[in-house]
């Protein structure tokens, strides 16, 4: 089951870096961020992508995703994410969830969320030397959906 998901992800990471733009994001798409976009861009030295995309169905289905790929194959990559739901007493931690593995990471969580809420889902993207012991770089991103 692991290599299925990892192998979905790359094929979604492929096709992104194929395409190399960030275009208008609506709810299910995948937000990017490359080190090779023209224009303003992150100034990586150790992370090529990263994405995240939120997506909440009719029936209050949350399909979370944060995905991220190294500059190097031998570099440790980790993702940590959490879903927060923005209620009047400030945020709320609905879940965490993260993945670590070498050169590429995959974090997705598929969970039912309440109705009259906004909810936030930030991913914390790490990239660690090979043996994990030195972080060289982080990336946190945020993509917000209303239910």
């Amino acid at each position: 089951m692991r290599k299925l998901k990892k192998g979905i992800a790359m094929l979604g990471v492929a096709c992104l870096l194929s395409t190399n733009v960030v275009a208008p994001v609506q709810a299910g798409e995948i937000q990017t961020m490359t080190n090779e976009e023209d224009g303003v861009m992150p100034l990586w030295d150790y992370l090529q992508t990263t994405g995240i995309s939120f997506d909440i169905n009719s029936s209050g289905k949350a399909n979370c995703f944060s995905t991220m790929v190294a500059k190097s194959a031998s570099y440790q990559c980790k993702i940590e994410s959490t879903l927060y739901r923005i209620a009047d007493s400030g945020w709320e931690t609905v879940t965490s969830f993260s993945d670590t593995d070498k050169g590429t990471a995959t974090a997705s969580k598929l969970l039912y969320v309440k109705k009259g809420y906004l909810y936030v889902l930030r991913s914390k993207f790490m990239v660690y030397n090979s043996t994990g012991t030195t972080l060289l770089e982080s990336h946190t991103a945020d993509y917000e959906q209303g239910y």
